[in-house]
């Protein structure tokens, strides 16, 4: 049976079968040892994984968008305290003797996207006689995005994989500094920061300071849903000069104030 990326056929989705929330603790778990029994469209909303498929490796993080094939056999090592995604299993209607190869990209939307995953969520628990047709047409806007990204995807050579995945290491490790400048992350990837932004940007389809800010909003918004941190400390820790900067920068992005944000979606853990 031969292997091939999701945009090679762009198969239509023959049937939906549940939408669902998760969250995984940090550890190593061997996964569908029989292979997946569906297809699987899941927006990662805090933490990151690697999914190991023998073969090749999928590395996973909050705001990306993660294709699981149906069939596959993989090991998943949940490197966060938590992983928490929201998914829908489903099947695509493919060609004979053809099966598709699981990846991860980031959401050309993140927030629009994660809405329309909350939303079918929403609409699956209720159970409607038009849930499932509902459900399917919101599935599809949801792949059309991960379609549109993945239109502009490259893929690179090892090295240049390896120095943009070191960028994002740093990023993520100095992610809470103030002073975190493009410049810094170029030399940490051990290159010049005119091709660095270059590079980053053909690898992710966002600029570096675009991608900090984004890792920044993620954080902040599962701060602000699951905790009860004043949003000065939490402005503080995500290496914000001032509240009132912090909440400019939110606004901008969510269109709502932190403040506003935590009391429409303040959640508590799944225990």
């Amino acid at each position: 049976m031969s292997r091939i990326q999701l945009t090679t056929v762009q198969p239509m989705i023959c049937d939906f079968y549940r939408a669902l929330g998760a969250m995984v603790k940090k550890g190593v778990y061997d996964k569908t040892s029989s292979g997946r029994k569906w297809d699987a469209l899941i927006y990662i909303l805090s933490g990151s994984t690697r999914y190991d498929f023998g073969d090749y490796t999928v590395d996973a993080k909050a705001g990306d968008l993660l294709f699981l094939a149906k069939s596959s056999i993989y090991s998943m090592d949940v490197q966060s305290e938590k992983y928490e995604v929201l998914f829908a299993d489903f099947t695509f209607s493919l060609p004979e003797g053809v099966s598709l190869q699981s990846m991860a990209l980031p959401a050309s939307d993140g927030m629009s996207t994660e809405n329309i995953f909350h939303k079918m969520l929403a609409v699956w628990y209720m159970q409607r006689s038009t849930a499932k047709m509902e459900c399917m047409s919101m599935l599809y806007a949801i792949y059309t995005d991960f379609l549109r990204v993945s239109e502009n995807f490259i893929y690179l050579s090892s090295e240049k994989r390896r120095r943009m995945e070191k960028a994002v290491e740093y990023i993520n490790e100095h992610l809470t500094e103030e002073d975190l400048t493009v410049a810094k992350i170029a030399s940490a990837a051990n290159m010049s920061e005119s091709y660095f932004r270059k590079s980053f940007q053909e690898t992710y389809n966002l600029a570096p300071v675009k991608y900090i800010s984004m890792m920044r909003m993620t954080h902040a918004r599962q701060r602000l849903r699951y905790g009860d941190d004043p949003i000065s400390d939490i402005a503080h820790s995500l290496g914000f000069s001032s509240l009132y900067y912090f909440s400019h920068a939110f606004k901008r992005e969510m269109g709502c104030t932190p403040s506003e944000y935590r009391s429409k979606h303040k959640q508590y853990p799944k225990t």
